[in-house]
C-alpha cells in the first residue's frame, strides 16, 4: 500500500510539472530574460579611502552642503549629500543619528540624499542608470566639523529611478541594490575648506 501511495504521488508531481511547463510555454514565460541591472544587487560594506572617495561642499541656496563621492569602479559612483532643513530634517551636519525618511526617497525633497550612478556601454553608446535610496536606514555622524566628516550609513536599499530637477520616477523594473554599511572618515578637499 505504501509503494502505491508513492507511485500515485510521483505521478501527480510529474503531471503537475508537465502542466506547469505547458502553461509557461503558452504564456511565453521561457522568453523572459533575467534582470540586467548593470550592478551587483548586494553590497556588504563600502568604506571611504583617500584615493577613491572625496568630500566636497556643494551649493545649497545661500549655503553649502557636504557631499561624499565614492568612486566604486570606473563606472559606478555612490554619492551622499546632506542638506540641512530639507526632507523633514533639521540640521544634518552635527554628530548624531538621523533616520532616512520618506522625503529622502525623492531627489527633489531629500535631506539625506543617497544615489548610485551606473554607466554602461551598450556597444552603440554609453548609458547611465540612477538608483535612489528608499526612505529607510539611518545615518550616524560621529564627527561633523569644518574640516572633517566621519560616520556611517546602515541598511540602505536603493531602486532604479529617473530624475529631473522637479521629480523622481520609479522605473519598477525589479532592479534594486542593498548596501548594508557605508563607512566614511574624510577630510574636506582643500578647495572645499572655508
Amino acid at each position: 500500500m505504501h509503494l502505491a501511495h508513492v507511485l500515485v504521488r510521483g505521478g501527480f508531481v510529474t503531471v503537475l510539472a508537465s502542466s506547469t511547463m505547458a502553461c509557461n510555454t503558452l504564456l511565453g514565460v521561457e522568453d523572459v530574460f533575467p534582470l540586467d541591472c548593470h550592478i551587483n544587487s548586494d553590497f556588504k560594506k563600502i568604506a571611504s579611502d583617500t584615493t577613491t572617495t572625496s568630500l566636497t561642499r556643494v551649493p545649497n541656496g545661500s549655503l553649502t552642503a557636504p557631499e561624499l563621492d565614492f568612486q566604486l569602479t570606473s563606472q559606478q559612483e555612490l554619492v551622499v549629500g546632506l542638506y540641512d532643513n530639507t526632507g523633514q530634517h533639521g540640521t544634518l551636519t552635527q554628530p548624531g543619528t538621523y533616520p532616512l525618511l520618506a522625503d529622502d526617497a525623492r531627489d527633489e525633497t531629500c535631506g539625506i540624499c543617497v544615489a548610485l550612478y551606473v554607466d554602461f556601454d551598450t556597444g552603440a553608446s554609453t548609458n547611465s542608470v540612477t538608483y535612489q535610496a528608499f526612505g529607510q536606514g539611518d545615518l550616524q555622524l560621529s564627527t561633523a566639523d569644518s574640516t572633517r566628516l566621519a560616520g556611517s550609513i546602515h541598511n540602505l536599499r536603493l531602486r532604479h529611478v529617473t530624475t529631473t530637477d522637479t521629480s523622481t520616477t520609479e522605473i519598477n523594473d525589479g532592479c534594486t541594490v542593498t548596501i548594508e554599511d557605508v563607512e566614511f572618515d574624510m577630510l574636506y578637499s582643500p578647495a572645499a575648506l572655508p
